[in-house]
């Protein structure tokens, strides 16, 4: 199998990463951490320019159609920075579940929306406290948690039960809507909203109806993909700050690397960025290929999450207390790797969706 890049790839990584390296500085991000948007708006109408923000939507409603390939070059150059924003939630995740509704006007002009930059969604999936489990139906009445980036968007996008009470529909809704409230949640946590829906929200929903949860799942296995794809980028910038650190920090007259145990936590950086990537790689090419990805999607994420963990916490070992000091900017990627942990899922339910996928097919076998 030819894993290297064509060089339209080439290009499109590089001018992806040549807009973080520009706008995403970490003194920028640093900065953004005093702020409830958590973005910049000149970012969006870029991304929007550059055909990012439709990157995962057909031609049809103004995206890009990119193959899953090129979508997780702009994800992992984007956690390279870690450019925070709606992108993941929006772009990724709320794109692909409104793209798997049946088509309509209305839902066309959302997705155009998406593409072009004047509608940001921020995805509500999770039931108030109950752990993830995939695209369900929820009840328009309660707080829930979690939510990320609420103050850059401009709707929610909830499923509820269809009507025949098979299918899932899906509730569009605006953030300023009567009914609707959302407050930022504190800790170390990257943007994450409280939202607060009440049954007045339902008087001014848009209300897309009837899709197939199997058409959402087969939505969330390349969001699980994308979202790999960026913490993957951010593995690979605490690698790189981390070596970069060690040859140029000395300790008794010579580079930290020449220490045995600095050339440990980082061995245990690059052995956990190779496993994420890896898996994440049969991912996408299972998933370019029209090949079965009910295994590897999950892998992927599973994997992701907990190697962003590794390589943070390796990341912090090599630095010692300069890693800690918040205009350092090592802290950005501490806090995104926590904050993506449990995004989309735990990785012990991304295991167990594993053995439900493989049951079936060693069965067949």
């Amino acid at each position: 199998m030819d894993l290297s890049l064509t060089d339209d790839e080439q290009l499109l990584q590089t001018t992806v990463r040549s807009f973080v390296e520009r706008e995403a500085t970490t003194e920028v991000l640093v900065a953004m951490q005093e702020t409830d948007l958590g973005t910049r708006p000149e970012w969006q109408r870029a991304m929007a320019e550059a055909g990012w923000l439709g990157a995962v939507l057909p031609p049809e409603v103004d995206g890009s159609g990119a193959s899953m390939l090129e979508a997780s070059l702009i994800c992992e150059e984007l956690g390279r920075g870690p450019v925070p924003g709606p992108f993941l939630a929006s772009s990724v995740v709320g794109g692909l579940l409104l793209n798997a509704a049946p088509p309509s006007d209305a839902r066309d002009e959302i997705l155009v929306g998406i593409a072009n930059g004047d509608v940001v969604v921020a995805p509500v999936l999770q039931a108030p406290g109950a752990d993830w489990n995939g695209i369900g139906p929820l009840s328009l009445n309660g707080a829930f948690g979690f939510v990320p980036f609420v103050d850059a968007a401009t709707h929610l996008v909830v499923p509820i039960e269809g009507s025949d009470g098979r299918m899932v529909d899906l509730a569009v809704i605006a953030v300023d809507a009567s009914g609707v409230a959302h407050r930022l949640l504190g800790g170390f946590l990257a943007w994450n909203y409280e939202v607060t829906v009440s049954g007045d929200a339902m008087n001014s929903a848009l209300i897309l109806p009837g899709g197939e949860p199997r058409l959402f799942d087969d939505a969330l296995a390349r969001a699980y993909t994308l979202v790999a794809a960026y913490q993957i980028g951010g593995c690979q910038a605490v690698l790189d700050r981390s070596i970069e650190y060690s040859r140029t920090r000395t300790q008794f007259a010579q580079p930290i690397g020449r220490f045995q145990r600095v050339q440990d936590h980082i061995v245990e950086l690059l052995n956990a960025l190779d496993a994420a990537r890896w898996a994440n790689y049969e991912a996408i090419w299972h998933l370019d290929s029209g090949r079965f990805a009910g295994v590897s999607t999950h892998l992927a994420k599973a994997v992701a999450s907990e190697s962003y963990l590794t390589c943070t916490d390796f990341a912090h070992k090599v630095h010692g207390g300069m890693g800690v000091d918040p205009q350092y900017g090592l802290t950005l990627y501490t806090q995104m790797a926590r904050s993506l942990y449990e995004f989309l899922g735990h990785p012990r339910w991304h295991r167990r969706r594993m053995f439900d996928a493989l049951v079936p097919t060693a069965a067949t076998v």
